[in-house]
């Protein structure tokens, strides 16, 4: 993976769905900037003018939203953590994470001219994420007829309401986009008011890390760092900054019908991560946080998140050899596989564009030194 690219420039349509989705799911900044500063000694001007204007947004866009509020929780009621919107599958959001558009008419424009069959395949597409943001397009099945989309909605492990607003909002997709799209030139309007602020934060963040990969590609340091483990590229990978969601790590690359690479591998990295707030799910910092070993055991008290962990505990297995040892749906295990790799409780790889998870079982033994120390010592 020697070809690589680091962008300094913000993407303020992709930041714009950002927003939505933070603001909807009603955490503030307030609340996240204290929960780093329980678990880290963080003692940086960066790391608060950072913050201070973030939260800025957040007001001024709670302001700007007053009165739709009922509208922004049909369409952004979910935690980024916790997969898409139904917002995102009314305008097939997906792309915006993979390739930047100029203006939301550009992407307007891009979708109006898309056909029937491929408007379903995408929708379809999006339904396998509806609950995890992890994408592994190898367990895809995607349908390209209403009948058959209508059919997979149907059978996903959500609630009966949910399931019919979803199929609102695939069955009359010209009402559900216009509402959207008004949601999104709310937020576009409230970014470009900071836009110095943004921008000069996407600057810093590429200056950071090209220093910071000068000597290393992206993908070996991350597997050092988080245990995130990549086939080798040859496309390469690039580096993009996630401003409004500033704790967030996602990758992506598109594979063909032959498991071959058809893009680089795309790095979304939150702003904060900087030498004061360092990128690591390796799970050092666990050991004496109390908040966070709670956190993990009430993960590790869900049945199928336990039998996942004891069956990937000595051995690498991907999401459809789980789904069989389980009994559930790939999009359920993604589910799973999120909360656990979010508390650093896997590590990931990838082998021919198949996603591989092991267990983290220095991190899970970290957890119950803990928990002796503390209540049987």
């Amino acid at each position: 993976m020697n070809k690589q690219f680091i962008v300094g420039k913000v993407d303020y349509v992709a930041e714009a769905m950002r927003l939505l989705i933070h603001t909807g799911a009603g955490e503030t900044y307030g609340e996240l900037k204290n929960n780093f500063l329980k678990s880290r000694n963080i003692q940086s001007a960066a790391f608060d003018e950072k913050f201070r204007v973030l939260t800025e947004i957040e007001k001024t866009m709670i302001k700007r939203l007053k009165g739709q509020e009922e509208e922004l929780h049909f369409y952004f009621s979910k935690p980024w953590e916790e997969g898409k919107n139904a917002g995102g599958l009314a305008v097939l959001w997906g792309d915006f994470e993979k390739e930047p558009y100029e203006s939301l008419e550009h992407y307007r424009q891009k979708l109006e001219a898309l056909s029937q069959e491929e408007c379903c395949k995408r929708f379809s597409e999006l339904l396998h994420c509806y609950a995890t943001v992890i994408e592994d397009e190898s367990t895809f099945t995607s349908c390209d007829n209403k009948m058959d989309v209508v059919f997979q909605i149907m059978d996903m492990g959500i609630a009966d309401e949910e399931k019919y607003k979803l199929q609102h909002i695939f069955l009359k997709p010209e009402v559900h986009r216009e509402k959207v799209f008004a949601l999104l030139e709310i937020a576009m309007e409230v970014l470009r008011e900071y836009s110095e602020a943004l921008d000069r934060f996407a600057a810093e963040f590429a200056a950071y890390w090209e220093n910071e990969l000068r000597d290393v590609c992206a993908g070996d340091y991350l597997k050092k760092h988080m245990g995130l483990d990549l086939e080798e590229n040859p496309l390469g990978c690039g580096m993009r900054p996630n401003v409004i969601l500033p704790s967030s790590i996602s990758v992506f690359a598109k594979s063909e019908k032959d498991s071959t690479l058809s893009t680089p591998y795309i790095f979304t990295i939150g702003i904060l991560f900087d030498d004061d707030f360092s990128v690591s799910f390796s799970g050092e910092d666990i050991k004496g946080k109390q908040e966070c070993v709670l956190k993990i055991l009430k993960i590790l008290s869900d049945s199928s998140k336990f039998e996942i962990l004891s069956y990937i505990k000595d051995k690498s297995a991907y999401g459809s050899q789980l789904a069989k040892h389980l009994g559930l749906t790939t999009a359920t295990i993604s589910h799973h596989m999120s909360a656990l790799l979010s508390a650093g409780l896997v590590t990931m790889e990838t082998k021919e564009s198949k996603v591989y998870y092991k267990g983290n079982t220095k991190a899970i033994a970290e957890v119950l030194e803990y928990c002796k120390q503390v209540l049987a010592q």
